[in-house]
C-alpha cells in the first residue's frame, strides 16, 4: 500500500444521513481535499456509503464516490477519480471522533484507462460536529 509522500492532507467533509439501504443506515458525503507537495493536488468528491452502529455510540462506515482532481500527478493520471473511505469512530454528544483511511485512484485496474493509477492513500484522524 502506497502512503502519500505528503505528510499532511486536509479534507473538509459534509455528511448527511440518507434513507436506509439494504437494512443498513446510509449517508451521502461531499468532500473537498488538498495535499501539498510535488505530488499535491486538490479533489472535490461526492460519495454514498453504509454505516454500522455498535454499542456505546461506536460506529464503522464505508463509502465510495467519484471526484474531480484539479490536475493530474505521477500517481493519479486522470482528472476523474474514485474515492473510497473506511472509518471507525465514536460519537460524544454532538461531536464525532474517528480514524480511518482514504484511497483515491482512477480505477484503471477496472476501467483500463491506460493512465497512471498508483493512487494515493491517506490515514486520517477525524473530528466532526453534528449541526
Amino acid at each position: 500500500v502506497h502512503v502519500s509522500d505528503s505528510s499532511t492532507a486536509y479534507f473538509l467533509q459534509y455528511y448527511r444521513d440518507a434513507k436506509p439501504l439494504w437494512r443498513f443506515d446510509s449517508f451521502f458525503e461531499f468532500s473537498l481535499g488538498h495535499w501539498p507537495g510535488d505530488a499535491g493536488a486538490t479533489i472535490a468528491a461526492a460519495a454514498g456509503g453504509l454505516r454500522w452502529n455498535f454499542e456505546n455510540r461506536i460506529y464503522a462506515r464505508v463509502s465510495l464516490g467519484a471526484g474531480y482532481l484539479n490536475h493530474t500527478t505521477e500517481r493519479l493520471g486522470t482528472h476523474g477519480q474514485f474515492m473510497e473511505q473506511i472509518v471507525i469512530g465514536r460519537q460524544f454528544g454532538a461531536y464525532d471522533l474517528g480514524g480511518g483511511m482514504i484511497h483515491i485512484s482512477n480505477g484503471d485496474s477496472v476501467l483500463h484507462t491506460g493512465e497512471p493509477n498508483g493512487g494515493e492513500n491517506f490515514f486520517t484522524v477525524r473530528l466532526g460536529y453534528r449541526f
